[in-house]
Order: C-alpha cells, then structure tokens, then sequence
C-alpha cells in the first residue's frame, strides 16, 4: 500500500470523521464534536498527520497533536500531547511484517516531530493506549514509564470531610479566583500540566458532570 503522510490543520474534515467512527471503537464523533474541542481549544488547534493510501485518496490514518502547555521547575514551556492514533486494518495489515520503524504511528509520528520543532514546540508528552505501550519502548528516543491510577468508586460511602473553615459548593464561574489557585499550585511538582481558568473550563465545559470548588 503507497502511502502519503501530510501534515494538516483543519481537524473538521469530513474523512477524519468517517475514520473516527468506522475504524475505532470510540464512539461517534460528528462534526459539531470535533469543533467544540478542537477548534476552540486554549492553545490553539489540533496539528494532525493523515496518512493516505496513494493510489485510491482514501484516509488510513491520523495522528492529531494537541497544543498544551507544562510546567517545569516552575517555567511555562510550549507542549504537544499526541493523542487519537487512528489506523485502519487495511493498513495495518499492509505493513505487518516490516520494521518497526515502517509501523503507521511512528511514521506519522516522525512526521510530526519534523513539523513542531519548526513551530517551536519543546516538550511532547502523551498517554498512549496500552497496546502502543511494548512498540514504544523498542525505541531510545521515547522515554516511557508508569505511574498509579488513583480512583475514587461513586457514590461515595459517606460524604467527604472538610477542615474547618472551609466549605465545598458548586464552582459557578471560571474566574481569576481559578487562576490564583492555579499560581499556587503550579510549583508544586516539578512538571504538571496548566490547569488554569482557560484551560479547564474548555476542557470540562462539554462534560456532564459538577465542578465543585472548597472556599476558605
């Protein structure tokens, strides 16, 4: 199978929804949806890799690149979080005996790599599905490692306690109160990713659920 890989900027195209649905189980994907979370994200627009069987024009493949930002030692430094690896078993099957290099999602990783280091990006960081886990580590220059899943089972079992002189309520408004917490919180480790005003209430404003704020 010939296949291209090109770097593209509109994250609302119809053929990556039709991958989106027909080549993974994650559940529908319409046009509407990628807008709301690609299009008015903080940081700017997803960068994704298509791969494209040559011969037909068809999409087999994409690899979006989200823009975020980290905190390191207290810097705000320029990210990319890849994520939504997509492709389709025709292509796996077309290069399932090659090197591991030739594989879809390094190749469309490599790809990118190319285009951010042009936009100044510094640090790329993911959390990738299980099952790419053993193929990334078969190469030196990603660093992986594991770290604990910590949960909380719902409903709770009785309600959580507060200190004293502090109340939990429903946050109403994503505003500089946010950003001050964020400005206090954001040295506590040494890399953690931005989490103010602006990025959670995009991130969180689609979710069905409560967002709730401890007042002092």
């Amino acid at each position: 199978m010939p296949i291209t890989y090109e770097f593209h900027a509109d994250a609302t195209q119809p053929g990556l929804e039709r991958l989106w649905r027909e080549a993974t189980d994650w559940g529908d994907a319409t046009l509407d949806h990628l807008r709301r979370w690609f299009e008015v994200a903080p940081f700017g627009k997803p960068r994704i890799v298509v791969a494209t069987d040559s011969a037909t024009g068809e999409m087999v493949g994409q690899f979006r690149f989200m823009p975020s930002r980290l905190t390191v030692d207290g810097e705000t430094v320029r990210a990319v979080r890849p994520f939504g690896t997509i492709v389709t078993p025709a292509m796996r099957a077309a290069v399932e005996s090659r090197n591991p290099l030739e594989q879809p999602a390094v190749a469309m990783y490599s790809r990118a790599v190319e285009e951010l280091r042009g936009y100044g990006e510094q640090i790329i960081y993911m959390v990738p599905d299980p099952r790419w886990v053993r193929l990334f580590k078969m190469f030196p220059f990603f660093q992986t490692g594991t770290f604990p899943l910590w949960s909380l089972p719902l409903p709770l079992a009785a309600p959580l306690e507060t200190r004293a002189g502090y109340r939990a309520a429903p946050l109403e408004a994503w505003d500089e109160r946010v950003d001050a917490l964020w400005d206090e919180s954001s040295r506590l480790h040494g890399c953690q990713m931005v989490r103010d005003a602006a990025t959670l209430r995009w991130k969180l404003s689609n979710a069905n659920y409560t967002t709730t704020a401890v007042e002092r």
